[in-house]
């Protein structure tokens, strides 16, 4: 369903690849428990760096290599493909003519439960089981979140990674969103970053890029 997660695989090959894209270490090293993923790079001088349960914002400035660190995360531990489910800015989904509960679910076990759990979450004001020819730029995001929600359910993941999960969603309805998560979700270790953390009352642990 999903057909840019291969694209984005090769894209960030590419990135790494590219002498421009020196501002992060990127041969990231983790060690997942399970209460923390405890984060090491290749840089001598760096301390390592804990992601605890609940939510952890990797915050910087535009560009400073806040994507590239999270790709980098899940795509360079295949150890832990298993353990983490992610959302990235370039995700891409045919949309049109389908019901919210089969976009969610995707290819994966319909567990009503789970479903339910991960709708509620999202805020989305439709029914699950109707199909539209069309939905809003913020209504597909949360369908996007929505669908790495269910995949850390129904796979039994630890680590929720999302890049930029506030695209297209204003932010009263994304603060409702998180805190959401945040309470359905507090087993789980949450790493992300957004342009609206001014607007956000959860309680995180704030992660500037330059310590990475």
């Amino acid at each position: 369903e999903d057909i840019a997660s291969y694209s984005t695989y090769l894209d960030f090959i590419n990135e790494l690849k590219s002498e421009n894209k020196s501002k992060i270490e990127v041969d990231v090293n983790v060690d997942l428990k399970d209460d923390c993923l405890k984060f090491y790079c290749n840089n001598p001088e760096a301390s390592s760096i804990e992601f605890n349960k609940g939510f952890n914002q990797i915050t910087g400035e535009s560009g400073s290599g806040k994507t590239l660190f999270l790709k980098s995360l899940f795509f360079r531990n295949e150890q832990y493909f298993n353990k983490m489910v992610i959302l990235y800015q370039s995700s891409s989904h045919q949309f049109r003519n389908k019901c919210p509960k089969d976009l969610i679910v995707q290819y994966l076990e319909y567990d009503k439960n789970l479903f339910d759990r991960v709708y509620k979450c999202i805020e989305l004001k439709k029914d699950k089981d109707e199909e539209c020819d069309g939905y809003s730029g913020g209504e597909e995001q949360r369908m996007r979140i929505g669908m790495v929600l269910y995949q850390a359910l129904i796979l039994n993941s630890k680590v929720i990674i999302l890049d930029e999960p506030d695209n297209g969603i204003d932010p009263p309805i994304f603060n409702k969103i998180m805190s959401n998560i945040g309470e359905e979700f507090k087993e789980y270790i949450i790493i992300f970053t957004t342009h609206k953390g001014d607007s956000l009352e959860i309680t995180r642990n704030e992660i500037d890029i330059k310590d990475l």
